[in-house]
């Protein structure tokens, strides 16, 4: 299923925050913290309605940022793990801006401010999810490493996997299995198997004395996989 060429952005950047509701913060350095706030203005403010970025930037304090990626988190499993309708409660003056694009043909640019990062960050995901078309059925967990994914296409009844590598993983893994139950092995002389009542008498015209006796105690053997 092809993805609408007004809807790339808004997808990436729910892909790059389900991403980010999963980082251990513990172990970002200052870059990538800074990176990291800025994917959270991508969320808040989308096109060229930015008045109050640097205000926004400075509320995001790591605390905030812990409490933002909790709520990401609970509501991207919960949608992961089936459910349908998702709901919170926000109690604050909030104000919307919007603004018509260079382009009368794109959609409306907006920017959600709220006195909270953790409210303006909460509604201007509800804003990204309706503009981005993404359906519920997209949000999946890795069955291999547990990890939330966005499915960047039309879902089915297969099993999904959040990258190369947990694929590889387990193909790898069903592929040593496969081989492990493979047929037992039997060992056959005289080409009838050594499980057989009627076993082919070796071949000794022409053989005598010791060489003959020789080659009945020792007859070849043949080892045949199945």
């Amino acid at each position: 299923m092809r993805i609408a060429h007004e809807n790339r952005r808004d997808i990436e950047i729910v892909k790059k925050i389900v991403s980010l509701s999963q980082l251990d913060l513990d172990t970002l350095r200052e870059g990538d913290r800074l990176n990291l706030k800025e994917d959270l203005h991508a969320l808040a403010v989308r096109g060229r309605v930015d008045k109050h970025k640097q205000e926004f930037l400075q509320q995001l304090t790591i605390e905030k940022i812990a409490t933002i990626q909790e709520n990401l988190f609970n509501w991207f499993e919960a949608l992961a793990k089936g459910e349908k309708l998702l709901s919170w409660e926000i109690n604050t003056p909030t104000k919307m801006a919007f603004a018509a694009s260079d382009n009368i043909n794109e959609p409306f640019d907006y920017q959600i401010l709220a006195p909270d990062p953790v409210h303006t960050t909460s509604i201007s995901l509800l804003f990204l999810l309706i503009r981005s078309g993404i359906t519920p059925g997209r949000f999946r967990k890795c069955p291999e490493c547990g990890s939330i994914f966005l499915l960047l296409r039309k879902p089915d009844k297969r099993n999904f996997y959040c990258s190369h590598r947990c694929a590889a993983r387990v193909a790898t893994r069903n592929s040593r299995r496969a081989k492990g139950q493979g047929g037992k092995r039997k060992i056959k002389t005289g080409g009838r198997s050594k499980n057989s009542k009627r076993l082919r008498a070796p071949i000794t015209r022409g053989i005598s004395g010791s060489s003959k006796q020789k080659f009945i105690e020792k007859p070849v053997r043949t080892i045949v996989f199945e």
